[in-house]
């Protein structure tokens, strides 16, 4: 059996446990193990700007025959957002 637990006040009474940090807690034929669960740092990367101009990707699709036209005569949906 294995559980990730979340220590709270008064639930996890075990020396050394930080309130409010996760604990991987595993069953095994020795007994009750807890660990805590490393949390994975955020992987940032460093932008340096756009390689080309909106226009030079819309040039490049419409050399393979992409277009696009404004709907007339329908009425267009509401943002959802």
């Amino acid at each position: 059996m294995m559980t990730v637990s979340k220590a709270h006040r008064c639930q996890l009474m075990l020396p050394g446990l930080q309130d409010g940090r996760n604990y991987l807690v595993k069953r095994n034929d020795k007994g009750w193990w807890v660990e805590p669960v490393s949390q994975p740092r955020p992987k940032r990367r460093h932008w340096s700007g756009a390689k080309k101009a909106l226009t030079a990707h819309l040039d490049a699709l419409a050399g393979e025959g992409f277009s696009f036209e404004p709907l007339e005569d329908q009425a267009v949906p509401p943002c959802p957002f």
